[in-house]
């Protein structure tokens, strides 16, 4: 009797382990320091929104979340690394959109699967595009933009980035749907870039808010539109693409935090909520903005169905580009 009452009790013991075992895991989790990779060099505004969040993780969590910054091959390499770490939590990818969802319709043979290879954590910050001209530059707005390239079609050039980077792609769907004929001038970087048109020696380009934003400030470069829904907090009096006359035109870049596939749902959820709650403090919400970022609060379900639409935006403009690029 009393070694069939013993039993009982280890049965019952080990089946409320194993009820048990999912909140546990939560609470004791992070139990060492939780790598975040960074697939930019220091200084990128995903950089700096990475390290502001996850130094207020580490501070609240109770271990650190040191960056690694693995720069290189258009964001390629670092995001590889997080594809291929073991799914428990300890790496974490902090990436801009353009591996995400801009390289699966560049690349043929992409050695990542966005959507099958991660589990998106949060979104960080949406970055908003703005559509900048010389001074001298004769256009004053969208629809003077586009009567004029009308007018003289090919002979306009614009600036971007590189040749598929968010700026390029954007600049192609604006193409299609104003039914105008631009010339790309593509450069190494978006310093370059804008400087020339700030020179003169191309008219205009697509660019960040928080690239163009001292420029604009100081008087270098006339802002035409934000390619956003709503009007860019930093730039309240540009007018959003669809107000210019282009109905519907969004494009974007923005940051999010991710973990390899597989991670277990409770450490997504547990991480998810203390970096929207950690967003979502005035101070930190202040120094996002001045980074040109616009607030997006976006839980691990609405941020994958984002990327999903994202992929389709995206793969269209790059069927407008007629661009393919090779690992």
């Amino acid at each position: 009797m009393l070694r069939r009452l013993t039993l009982h009790l280890l049965l019952v013991t080990a089946l409320m382990d194993i009820g048990d075992s999912e909140p546990a895991r939560a609470q004791a989790y992070p139990a060492r320091p939780v790598r975040v990779i960074v697939p930019y060099p220091p200084g990128q505004a995903t950089d700096v929104i990475a390290r502001l969040v996850t130094q207020k993780m580490s501070e609240t969590m109770g271990k650190t979340f040191p960056v690694e910054n693995r720069a290189g091959a258009g964001g390629i390499i670092g995001v590889e690394a997080v594809a291929r770490s073991a799914p428990d939590g300890y790496a974490l990818l902090v990436t801009a959109s353009g591996p995400m969802v801009i390289n699966p319709s560049l690349y043929a043979r992409l050695t990542y699967d966005p959507l099958k290879d991660f589990e998106p954590i949060s979104m960080l910050g949406l970055i908003p595009l703005v559509i900048v001209a010389n001074n001298n530059f004769p256009a004053r707005s969208i629809r003077e933009l586009i009567a004029l390239a009308k007018s003289r079609p090919g002979e306009i050039t614009y600036a971007s980035s590189g040749a598929g980077t968010a700026q390029h792609l954007a600049m192609e769907l604006f193409k299609a749907k104003s039914g105008t004929n631009l010339t790309h001038v593509p450069y190494k970087g978006s310093g370059p870039a804008i400087s020339d048109v700030i020179g003169g020696q191309v008219v205009l380009m697509f660019d960040t808010v928080a690239s163009a934003l001292p420029q604009i400030q100081a008087g270098k470069l006339k802002p035409l539109a934000v390619s956003i829904a709503k009007r860019s907090v930093v730039l309240p009096e540009v007018p959003t693409m669809s107000e210019a006359g282009i109905k519907g035109f969004e494009a974007f870049g923005w940051s999010a935090m991710l973990a390899p596939a597989g991670t277990p749902r409770d450490i997504v959820q547990k991480l998810s909520d203390e970096s929207l709650r950690i967003l979502n403090q005035a101070e930190i919400r202040e120094r996002v903005i001045k980074l040109g970022f616009e607030y997006s609060p976006m839980a691990p379900a609405e941020l994958t169905q984002f990327m999903k639409s994202e992929i389709s935006k995206w793969s269209q403009a790059v069927k407008l580009a007629n661009i393919h690029l090779e690992q």
